[in-house]
């Protein structure tokens, strides 16, 4: 059974990991560049 406090410790465990692993990602240098194309303009098709 899951108890208050137990709950309380699980919660704790996965935001220190997600904090942990964002604040490694956010020091990578590793960045990719946005390559996607630009919004496609179809000519009034769905708009009046």
């Amino acid at each position: 059974m899951l108890t208050t406090e137990l709950f309380i410790a699980i919660i704790s465990l996965c935001i220190t990991c997600f904090a942990l692993g964002y604040a490694v990602g956010s020091k990578s240098n590793n960045k990719t560049q946005n390559n996607r194309p630009g919004l496609v303009n179809f000519g009034g098709y769905f708009y009046n």
